[in-house]
């Protein structure tokens, strides 16, 4: 029987930027500083993926740094100080998709108060084993829970059969 874990975070203002990125700016890391399509000068200078998180992009964007183009420089309301974690978080995602453990990721409301994530999991366990593995991470990484208490974000779980 499968497993659904749904997981909404709130913000109180839209001017309060969310600790984490969204799977698919994971996997397109350019978006997270402002490009929509990835700019021809990116795999110039970070080779042409995927980007594992050993690649300098993954640094460049924690400190909010265009490397090239129209608006290369520095800019603080891109930085993403909290990545190396959700970068841990997205690989641990992969290997449970890969595995057949983690059966879909849903994401909606990232430009909203509201974010949720609805993941699939091929069974109870399958969802105690992740979520074990993801608070191993934040014992390693409270920088993120910091933020967000400081900001005051909220996380809420429901979990059910289906």
């Amino acid at each position: 029987m499968k497993f659904l874990a749904t997981q909404t975070i709130t913000r109180p203002s839209l001017d309060i930027k969310w600790s984490f990125p969204l799977t698919s700016h994971v996997n397109n890391p350019w978006m997270m500083l402002g490009f929509e399509d990835k700019p021809n000068w990116w795999a110039t200078i970070y080779g042409a993926g995927p980007y594992n998180e050993d690649n300098d992009c993954w640094t460049d964007i924690v400190n909010g740094e265009i490397k090239a183009g129209d608006r290369q420089g520095t800019y603080d309301d891109l930085k993403q100080p909290y990545l190396k974690f959700w970068l841990d978080d997205h690989k641990q995602q992969q290997e449970f998709v890969n595995s057949g453990k983690l059966v879909s990721i849903e994401e909606s409301g990232y430009d909203t108060l509201e974010y949720t994530c609805k993941l699939t999991f091929d069974s109870v366990e399958s969802y105690d084993e992740f979520t074990e593995n993801m608070a191993n991470a934040l014992e390693n990484n409270t920088e993120a829970l910091k933020y967000d208490a400081r900001n005051r974000i909220r996380f809420a779980e429901s979990t059910s059969f289906i």
